[in-house]
């Protein structure tokens, strides 16, 4: 199983007083314990250190920079094509 995690659940996971701290801190350990490839992206870790920052504490905001360091998660960069083609999509697509 591949998964790729956004913000909101490291952002949970880091702040114990958000409404889903426990719910998501649950699912992540059984993703986890199925040995499930875990990816996220520099431009997730760049917006969750800047969440943590300002909704927690720079404490915590480190701790997750020190933490995300020596996890398995695997890191996919965001290229300038990547970000061109996103806009693309999201200029082309209207609800």
């Amino acid at each position: 199983m591949k998964v790729f995690i956004d913000t909101g659940v490291f952002l949970s996971i880091s702040d114990k007083s958000d409404a889903f701290n426990k719910l998501v801190s649950s699912v992540y350990k059984k993703v986890a314990e199925q040995n499930a490839v875990l990816y996220t992206s520099n431009y997730i870790i760049d917006e969750t250190i800047t969440l943590i920052r300002a909704r927690v504490n720079h404490k915590a905001a480190v701790a997750f920079i020190k933490g995300f360091n020596i996890s398995n998660i695997r890191m996919l960069r965001i290229t300038e094509g990547d970000e061109n083609s996103a806009k693309e999509i999201f200029i082309k697509y209207q609800r």
